[in-house]
């Protein structure tokens, strides 16, 4: 996470410091400085001795012989405008602890060591950052001091959401396969253990009613439309690994190619009707609840990339059955999750394709790629049902792919929960993906080496399209210059759109020790020692 000061662009004598080559303030070794500064939202020029003297020597507290008059400012250094609010929050915070710095340095301290009250060595955590806005926050403790003088609402009733989705939609008949023991188990546990603020209750009920009214309309369509049950899914392939470990990335690039299908975000969250009727409406749709969820979490995009148009984790196409790790991702609902981790979900894995049919019914291609890390753990199931099923398997050392997807988890219920445990969370994702490597790794030794190819996280990371490319000879796919041409306008695209950095330490919860990785770790030549040191990753990368 550092960046050479030569690979900045230097106009007349000046660094041009923008928010792409800027993120923390490190001096590593005086013969050759090494900085970043991603997070403060500098915009404009900064003159070299000025950046050297003022932003680098008094922070990393080394004393220094600058003069005064060389310590001038350009006017555009904080440009408010372009500065966020949680950003220029971080400012002020470091500008407090600058004077204690200098301090430091006078008493003639060792260079590399942090003052005993001083912390601007060490950049917060995304999770540290995280805080909803004020609006929200007064709601919730309103909620809260409601309850606790015994004004509590009413429990989420599963028959209650049935019928609002029923009147919602005007339909009766839900479809084939059991959904309402999973309901009533998983809103049980969202009443005695969520521990759901207001936003929380809030949310979940729409949620839950919105995926009942899918449910109704999927059921509808199928009766009017005979052709989706015809559709025929071949050799779906599917991109697994550790959450956090490029699938994101290199999900959007396969996606790309004109012949290959994916499960857009707008049309995973309102399917019905299977055609384009509607469309531009569903997408804005799509688009204002995303818009929604990055405002109850600011710093959520910078862990996450989201969109309207991206493509989608195919998970949401089981939600309608209520067997998803999707619940216990925004949730904490323990006793959910240990009854869930025991069901057989084949009956979750047709209901996924009967959701295909779905789509390839709206639009065909000759290729489905799908992603997300979860089908791991129920391989066995996807495979009964695909059994022509192909994978490509993104490798990352354990500890980091745990602490990273700890650090998206303690976020995301953050939004709906004011009483997260991020060392809890940290244990839960350690058991959960080691399992879930277990499980997968079992079922892949059954199959072919032609159906499985394995990437590592690194090369997606550096060379993403290279990493794609070698999918494509796998498997023996046509990689067109056409098909390379829309993957670069993709990476140009996410590049445009990247939005801060995702920044995370295993300090934050506890994760000293990576038991139950060891198999994999010597198989996949990972160290099966841990570090609790700080790591950063930019969204599109490592989702």
């Amino acid at each position: 996470m550092r960046a050479y000061i030569g690979t900045l662009s230097i106009q007349r004598r000046r660094i041009v410091v923008r928010p792409e080559n800027v993120e923390d303030l490190i001096v590593s070794y005086l013969r050759r400085i090494e900085f970043h500064l991603n997070n403060l939202g500098v915009a404009g020029l900064v003159t070299a001795n000025i950046f050297v003297a003022r932003i680098l020597f008094v922070p990393a507290c080394i004393p220094y012989g600058g003069r005064a008059h060389a310590l001038k400012l350009a006017k555009s250094l904080f440009h408010a405008p372009k500065t966020p609010r949680p950003e220029r929050r971080f400012l002020r915070r470091h500008k407090e602890r600058w004077n204690g710095c200098v301090r430091r340095a006078r008493c003639g301290l060792a260079f590399g060591r942090t003052c005993h009250n001083c912390r601007c060595m060490r950049a917060p955590t995304t999770v540290e950052q995280t805080r909803a806005p004020i609006l929200i926050r007064a709601l919730n403790k309103a909620g809260a001091g409601l309850e606790k003088v015994g004004i509590r609402s009413t429990a989420p009733s599963a028959t209650k959401f049935l019928e609002t989705a029923k009147r919602r939609c005007d339909l009766e008949d839900f479809g084939p396969g059991e959904f309402l023991e999973p309901l009533s188990r998983l809103l049980e546990s969202c009443d005695r253990e969520g521990r759901l603020n207001v936003i929380g209750k809030m949310a979940l009920r729409s949620d839950v009613v919105r995926i009942l009214c899918n449910r109704l309309l999927l059921t509808r369509d199928r009766q009017l439309y005979p052709g989706i049950a015809q559709q025929e899914i071949r050799q779906p392939l599917f991109v697994v690994g550790l959450p956090r470990s490029g699938t994101t990335l290199l999900h959007i690039l396969l996606a790309a190619d004109p012949a290959h299908r994916a499960p857009l975000t707008w049309e995973v969250m309102s399917p019905s009707p299977p055609s384009s009727k509607d469309r531009q409406e569903r997408i804005r749709q799509a688009a204002r609840n995303l818009a929604m969820l990055r405002w109850l979490a600011p710093t959520f995009e910078s862990v996450h990339a989201t969109g309207a148009e991206l493509p989608q984790e195919c998970v949401s196409l089981m939600s309608p059955t209520f067997m998803s790790d999707q619940f216990d991702t925004m949730y904490n609902v323990p006793t959910y999750r240990a009854w869930f981790f025991n069901q057989d979900l084949r009956s979750a894995y047709e209901f996924h394709r009967r959701s295909l049919q779905h789509l390839q019914f709206r639009r065909s291609a000759e290729q489905w790629v799908l992603k997300a890390p979860a089908h791991m753990f129920a391989a066995p199931a996807l495979l009964s049902i695909y059994p022509d099923a192909r994978f490509v398997q993104i490798h990352r050392d354990p500890m980091e792919a745990v602490v990273s997807v700890s650090s998206l988890v303690t976020i995301l219920r953050r939004v709906f929960s004011d009483a997260v445990d991020p060392v809890q969370v940290g244990r839960d994702a350690l058991t959960y993906w080691s399992q879930a490597l277990k499980t997968f790794m079992r079922a892949r030794d059954q199959l072919t080496v032609s159906r499985v190819c394995d990437l590592r996280y690194d090369d997606v990371r550096r060379e993403p399209i290279a990493a794609a490319r070698r999918v494509y000879e796998h498997f023996g796919w046509s990689f067109t210059k056409e098909t390379e041409e829309r993957m670069r306008m993709v990476l140009a695209r996410q590049a445009s759109q990247m939005n801060g950095v995702h920044r995370y330490d295993a300090t934050n919860f506890k994760l000293n020790e990576i038991n139950g990785f060891a198999e994999y770790c010597e198989r996949f030549g990972f160290s099966t020692s841990s570090s609790s040191s700080g790591q950063e990753e930019h969204a599109e990368a490592a989702a």
